[in-house]
């Protein structure tokens, strides 16, 4: 006897951290969440992480996930602010990046004046 689990149950074991469960959830939603994740985001590489990042939000937070509302809706919400965020810190790495290199310019540039015997 093979019974269907409906997503209310599905959700009621992911709020007992139950791993089966949130498999169940992660199974059923993934292609929803990554039709998603792709629209906001770059690449195909960049949606995956960006929907992994929410799965974990989702695991994490699912106690104030309420019932009486879509489920969808909200996974919708947590994907793009997953995107928000990936993006956000992307941008910060980035001018990081530039920094180092800007600093090791200047040490360069010094090395080189201090060689012509100014």
């Amino acid at each position: 006897m093979n019974r269907t689990v409906t997503i209310s149950e599905i959700i009621r074991k992911c709020k007992k951290c139950d791993p089966k469960g949130q498999r169940a959830l992660f199974d059923h939603f993934y292609s929803d969440g990554m039709r998603i994740a792709v629209r906001y985001s770059r690449t195909v590489e960049d949606a995956e992480e960006i929907l992994s990042s929410a799965f974990i939000r989702v695991f994490k937070k699912i106690d104030l996930y309420n019932e009486g509302y879509s489920f969808m809706g909200w996974f919708r919400t947590i994907i793009i602010r997953a995107s928000s965020d990936f993006y956000r810190y992307e941008k910060k790495v980035y001018f990081s990046k530039i920094e180092d290199h800007q600093s090791e310019l200047v040490l360069k540039d010094d090395h080189i004046i201090g060689n012509l015997g100014y």
